[in-house]
């Protein structure tokens, strides 16, 4: 994935996300970060958000998978963003007021709240993303993947896709889907690794 692809995702991405913020966010790369794709690392009382991920997991993942490292970290930097922001949007309070219930009500006490939120609250939001990325900025990508199987990907495909990074950590919003939508999901999942890896 290229810069300039790169800033294409996050630019869809933040305009995803309503309200004015005071936060900056620094994405960078390092070789390896240790048992991740990425990190997003921020202090109390900071302006800024960095945002890490590894180029070494990077090279051998498909691109489209490492887009969704970066959208998945971007995420957690817009929760910590409504969480800790001084502005007062009736948006941010029921964001809050959301995420404090998730945080007391989850089955798995060993759950992380923020991905438990990302996965009941930003999922579908992730889906979309990350199709639209895939077929306008990926193009060859996605035109390879209809070579292969004589068809579009589906919207499970995306699906399985944004559950990745969620469903490995945290079960509890993944226990709430029907048989019917796991299997659908994880027939999807496998052609993930099929598509193009070497990502710059």
């Amino acid at each position: 994935m290229t810069k300039s692809t790169s800033s294409n995702l996050i630019t869809a991405l933040i305009k995803s996300f309503k309200g004015n913020t005071e936060f900056g966010i620094t994405i960078k790369s390092q070789d390896s970060i240790s048992g991740a794709n990425g990190t997003t690392s921020y202090k109390i009382g900071d302006t800024n958000f960095t945002i890490t991920i590894s180029t070494s997991q990077a090279k051998s993942r498909p691109t489209i998978e490492v887009a969704r490292t970066i959208l998945h970290q971007y995420i957690h930097a817009d929760i910590y963003r409504k969480l800790y922001t001084k502005y007062n949007y009736t948006f941010i309070n029921d964001f809050r007021s959301v995420y404090n219930s998730y945080k007391v009500n989850i089955h798995d006490k060993n759950a992380d709240p923020e991905h438990v939120t990302m996965a009941e609250f930003y999922l579908e939001k992730m889906a979309f993303a990350l199709k639209s990325f895939h077929k306008n900025e990926l193009k060859n990508d996605y035109n390879k993947y209809i070579g292969f199987y004589g068809s579009e990907p589906s919207n499970y495909f995306y699906k399985a896709l944004a559950w990745r990074g969620l469903k490995e950590i945290d079960t509890t919003a993944w226990d709430k889907l029907s048989k019917d939508e796991k299997e659908k999901i994880q027939l999807e999942d496998f052609k993930i690794n099929l598509l193009t890896k070497g990502c710059n």
